[in-house]
């Protein structure tokens, strides 16, 4: 805080009339009011400290809870992905169960052309 008289004395003494030197040290004594004590600013500071103390434990909370959220997504896709493969398994044996004896019968019935095709002699 300004001392407003000390202001005032110098002033005066500086030459300045009382008249100007006392509007000059009211200007300072109002400007006073919005100035902050070094108290004020360490209550300011203990209560950011507070804040940011805070912050710091819900955010901590905040990423813990994602973590186990991430997890458990995680999880529920590892799930999904192996029925998906399950069913690519199946799907490939069904296929083959269909496959398999189409060829052979069809590897059979060339096999079997070309054993009536050189019994028959016909060469060209």
């Amino acid at each position: 805080m300004i001392n407003t008289h000390l202001a005032f004395k110098k002033l005066t003494a500086g030459g300045m009339s009382q008249e100007l030197a006392e509007i000059v040290a009211e200007l300072i004594n109002s400007s006073n009011d919005n100035l902050a004590t070094k108290s004020d600013l360490a209550v300011v500071k203990s209560e950011l400290k507070q804040d940011i103390s805070d912050l710091r434990t819900e955010l901590k909370q905040d990423i813990s809870d994602l973590r186990t959220e991430l997890k458990q997504d995680i999880h529920i896709l590892d799930t999904k992905i192996t029925q998906v493969d399950t069913k690519i398994t199946e799907a490939k044996y069904d296929i083959l169960k269909w496959i398999i004896p189409f060829l052979a019968t069809n590897t059979l019935g060339i096999v079997g052309l070309a054993v009536a095709f050189f019994k028959s002699n016909i060469w060209f």
